[in-house]
């Protein structure tokens, strides 16, 4: 298990200032991110949210994917009208009018090729300005923000620890190997949700040039990409794939409605814990709190006895391992040795501000009294008091 002062120095679960760990948003089209509100309601005591915005595509987005209106649909009327009208006039069925028409069509689509490059570089230009030296941020994606996601990644070349996908709309083929290998990987982790009932992102496949990784996931390389067909994936403990696809019953914009997702899947990923194993960690604690609270001694030792016997992956050991080498080098001697109930009052003490972090959660309190549903800050905020 990786020591104290390690931890001081690289774990985003403990001692690094929210502030220095941003998670970047970026929605897509037709869309003022109103989801932004839920998203940051669940992640901001945890991580500092940044709300990335472009206008370009907030109305009439999905044509505008594709060409722009007006040009388009002018060059469409001079074509379609052009072959009718030369019995009224000779000027509107002249071939220089359908000339124009036809440019007009092409135009539109050149034009909105266009506003994409723009777009990405005030998506790009947003993200660069709340950079911190030293420090890679994450980021939540979805529908065409993917998109621009990909192009950060690739083009502008940001680097970047923790990426959420949801409705992406990158190809299945998207090119991960040159973003997750190599001496200057620009990504760490990557999570698609796979949403096969997504009928945006089917539709985006068949009319623009988008991808389908939001409906049938990126294809799988082996060591790269990799489509658990269960939770946790255990065969990522030997050959980790820094890119997951999980799916969901989801469709396009379920990800986030409330924030039950946020905080059950996207949060324990950006710090670093697996999803199932926080829900298990959750439910083990807050069982014992309320065996505590009732005073059922069996319920206890119950609780307790699975609590210990896992082997906990974000403490790289057992919790009785974890609590002794925590206490170690908080003494900083030798000769110090971890008593038995003090494990356990630790253990003890970690449920109780579990369960309360929880509550408070649930009634709406997402504030600093939540951070210890969080396995690391719990087990370190329980030992202070031993």
């Amino acid at each position: 298990m990786a020591p104290i002062e390690d931890e001081k120095r690289d774990d985003p679960d403990m001692t690094i200032p929210s502030w220095k760990r941003t998670v970047f948003l970026l929605h897509g089209v037709d869309s003022k991110g109103l989801w932004y509100t839920w998203v940051s309601k669940a992640l901001q005591p945890h991580l500092h949210c940044v709300g990335v915005r472009y206008e370009r595509y907030q109305h009439l987005g999905k044509l505008k994917i594709m060409f722009r209106p007006l040009w388009f649909g002018v060059g469409l009327v001079m074509i379609i009208v052009c072959p009718f009208a030369k019995h009224f006039s000779d000027l509107l069925g002249s071939p220089e009018l359908l000339a124009a028409g036809v440019f007009s069509v092409i135009a539109s689509r050149w034009l909105s090729h266009c506003d994409r490059i723009a777009t990405e570089r005030i998506v790009a230009v947003q993200v660069n300005e709340q950079l911190r030296v030293g420090f890679r941020p994450n980021i939540v994606a979805h529908s065409f923000g993917t998109a621009l996601a990909g192009q950060l990644f690739e083009r502008f070349q940001i680097e970047f620890s923790g990426v959420c996908l949801a409705g992406s709309v990158l190809p299945r083929r998207f090119d991960w190997a040159s973003l997750v290998k190599g001496s200057r990987e620009r990504v760490q982790r990557v999570r698609n949700d796979v949403a096969p009932a997504d009928s945006v992102v089917k539709l985006a496949g068949m009319l623009t040039t988008l991808g389908t990784s939001g409906i049938d996931g990126f294809d799988e390389v082996p060591g790269i990409v990799h489509s658990p067909s269960k939770r946790p994936c255990h065969d990522c403990e030997q050959a980790h794939a820094p890119v997951h696809n999980f799916r969901f019953p989801f469709r396009h914009n379920d990800h986030f409605v409330g924030t039950n997702h946020t905080l059950r899947e996207y949060l324990p990923f950006f710090l670093d814990v697996e999803p199932v194993e926080f829900a298990l960690f959750t439910e083990l604690c807050r069982a014992g709190a309320v065996a505590l609270e009732s005073r059922d001694s069996a319920a206890v030792a119950s609780v307790e006895l699975r609590f210990r016997s896992q082997h906990w992956k974000w403490a790289k050991s057992t919790i009785d391992g974890y609590i002794n080498e925590s206490l170690f080098l908080r003494r900083n001697s030798t000769l110090f040795l971890v008593e038995e109930s003090t494990t356990a009052k630790v253990i003890r003490g970690m449920w109780i501000l579990v369960d309360h972090a929880w509550a408070a959660i649930e009634r709406g309190e997402h504030d600093a009294c939540s951070l210890s549903v969080r396995p690391r800050f719990a087990a370190q905020r329980a030992m202070e008091g031993v």
